[in-house]
């Protein structure tokens, strides 16, 4: 048996998220056996000490420099930092690059078989590091990325990945589109969902929160509360909902995220006057009891790169019901997993399963591929 690779992932924080949890599910069904893994991220959130699989190491100065907290060297050390990076850009030299190689020197990332980038966001610092081999996982829409970076230093960047992983096909044609002479490195793998974790998970139903019941008909969505996610239409479809059953229902909304998109989805819940049926329940550690308590997922989503809670509920075999965005058919048959509606026939769609629900069949997560991709990746 040849020698087990060392690799070293990065991400920004250890905080509740799609990219986290996506990183906790790979790392879970990883045999340490073949891989050697080590994660390196800014050392709070609710996932920091619960990585499985790996080291999680320690905090380091030059990548971690502007929000470290400490003495007053630290401070000085800061100082000094970003004086010098001012001063050159003022002669529009970028320090970047050079700052964020010692950082990965420091972390000794030239003597990892591979280094990783598990997220988009950190894709101009890793790409500074030296190693053996860059890979890049790419976990959105990334066009939606770019409207909001720099297209140079993205390029800048992306250039200098041997690798880039995209979590679906559809995520993979829309980087492609954007950069096809990268397109012979880009590969696609979709997410790990460890279905064993997420049904222990599910079974700590000892601190649900007191608003929720299940006493009625019971819809579940789940996410960060951005724009994209469209939590802010839920109150007008329940609205619709309403007039069309006299079935009794809650729809309940699992995440926190933006303050303003929570005081739009307030705001909505007041004016189609839905306050008894339609609750915000903010973020939660464990969503699973929820979903796994619901008679129905609802995704409202404009897009998704990989839609992961959805294949969540799949897990728990949960209905789903989901607005039609292309990388959704990668993950739910229509009619079998659950529906794929416009948002606008969204309304009849649950107002028909609600009087005739659908039965899902069990054991719909399969991470066979995903892994021998992923072991092929580092292993080659």
């Amino acid at each position: 048996m040849s020698e087990k690779k060392r690799v070293l992932f990065v991400l920004p924080r250890y905080e509740i998220g799609g990219i986290t949890i996506s990183l906790y599910s790979l790392l879970s069904k990883i045999d340490p056996s073949r891989l050697e893994i080590d994660v390196f991220a800014k050392p709070v959130g609710a996932y920091k000490g619960k990585m499985p699989n790996c080291k999680e190491l320690s905090q380091n100065i030059w990548i971690s420099y502007p929000y470290i907290k400490g003495s007053f060297l630290i401070k000085v050390f800061q100082a000094i930092i970003y004086g010098i990076r001012y001063a050159f850009s003022k002669i529009h030299i970028n320090l970047f690059p050079l700052i964020y190689w010692i950082g990965g020197k420091t972390l000794l990332s030239d003597k990892y078989d591979a280094v990783v980038s598990f997220s988009e966001g950190m894709a101009d610092v890793v790409c500074s590091f030296p190693a053996k081999k860059l890979i890049q996982w790419v976990h959105c829409d990334y066009r939606r990325h770019l409207a909001e970076n720099d297209p140079k230093t993205e390029r800048y960047a992306y250039e200098r990945y041997d690798t880039v992983v995209c979590v679906s096909d559809y995520a993979k044609g829309a980087f492609a589109d954007i950069y096809p002479d990268f397109a012979t490195k880009t590969i696609a793998i979709h997410n790990i969902i460890n279905v064993e974790d997420i049904l222990m998970k599910a079974a700590k139903a000892d601190d649900l929160d007191n608003r929720f019941s299940t006493d009625v008909f019971t819809i579940v969505s789940c996410g960060r509360l951005d724009p994209v996610k469209q939590f802010s239409k839920i109150p007008k479809l329940a609205h619709s909902i309403h007039g069309l059953t006299d079935r009794p229902f809650r729809w309940y909304i699992i995440g926190g995220g933006f303050t303003e998109e929570q005081q739009r989805i307030e705001d909505e819940i007041r004016k189609y006057a839905v306050g008894k049926y339609v609750f915000l329940l903010g973020s939660k550690d464990n969503p699973y009891p929820y979903i796994s308590k619901a008679d129905l997922y609802v995704c409202t989503s404009e897009s998704e790169s990989f839609p992961l809670a959805v294949n969540e509920a799949k897990a728990l075999d949960i209905p789903v019901v989901t607005n039609d965005f292309p990388s959704v058919h990668e993950s739910i048959e229509d009619c079998v997993d659950g529906y794929i509606t416009k948002l606008d026939s969204m309304p009849e769609r649950i107002a028909s399963f609600m009087g005739s629900p659908l039965k899902t069949p069990g054991n719909r997560i399969n991470n066979t591929t995903s892994l021998d991709e992923i072991y092929k990746l580092f292993e080659s």
